[in-house]
């Protein structure tokens, strides 16, 4: 099936540093060649086969539904989603593993970010904010790489992870995610919790997208952290953990990121 190149936004300069090959590529080129991916993907990981056999119903018709909502003038994927007849929603509120059904009072509730990733394959949502999160729908999930992840590091991240389990990949991703919520939480001077800032709230930070934030720095500070706290760890997870960030690190300086 062929398929013409979808975006179902404008361009803007935020993106503009993924290569075309990225799946975060403002530009979806291989909708069709895309979404085999995403089927693939799913049975990679053990995937049930209930999942995987709604995948394959709905490929067509998502295809379809993206490429119709590309051609918007003006675009507006929540007035397009609204637009959208009660089986075109399930299309894609089952591409997308979505709980509750996409009705019009969910759809006022998305932000324009959640909107637009309906619309976008699975897994290629883009962080239009730069929080750190990206919202798919109503919901925000966080994953890595992610839109903003510089090129060389995001390499660096994939060779680090080829061959590890599913399992083994969420737990990489989770040190990432801590380190975001860490950030946000505040304490008073005696080290007391006073308050986790969320996405969208005063005061809430995204230390990945800092000017000055180094992977390779955050990378060093695990590995201290792994010898600082070793003792305190069951054996495997230390080995198991010290693999992989001095194997990211290694990954790191051959890409030339930072």
């Amino acid at each position: 099936m062929q398929t013409s190149s979808v975006t179902p936004f404008p361009v803007t300069a935020q993106h503009a540093a993924q290569p075309a090959s990225s799946p975060f590529s403002l530009v979806q080129t291989d909708l069709s060649g895309g979404f085999d991916k995403v089927i693939s993907d799913a049975m990679q990981r053990g995937a049930s086969d209930d999942f995987v056999s709604r995948l394959f119903k709905n490929q067509e018709r998502f295809i379809q539904l993206a490429e119709m909502a590309s051609q918007q003038q003006p675009i507006n994927s929540k007035t397009f989603l609204k637009n959208l007849s009660y089986e075109d929603r399930e299309v894609l509120r089952e591409v997308h593993s979505l709980a509750d059904f996409i009705d019009d009072s969910k759809i006022d509730q998305m932000s324009s970010e959640g909107a637009n990733n309906l619309l976008r394959l699975p897994h290629t949502g883009l962080d239009s904010d730069n929080d750190g999160f990206t919202d798919i729908g109503i919901g925000k999930t966080f994953m890595f790489p992610n839109s903003n992840t510089p090129p060389e590091v995001a390499e660096a991240w994939h060779n680090t992870t080829d061959g590890m389990s599913f399992k083994d990949k969420m737990m990489a991703e989770g040190h990432l995610m801590s380190s975001l919520i860490m950030a946000n939480i505040e304490v008073d001077e005696n080290g007391r919790f006073v308050a986790r800032h969320e996405p969208g709230e005063p005061g809430y930070v995204n230390p990945l997208a800092s000017a000055d934030f180094s992977y390779k720095q955050w990378s060093t500070d695990w590995l201290r952290y792994l010898e600082d706290f070793k003792l305190q760890m069951s054996s495997d997870q230390y080995n198991r953990d010290k693999r992989f960030f001095e194997g990211f690190l290694q990954n790191l300086q051959q890409t030339g990121a930072v």
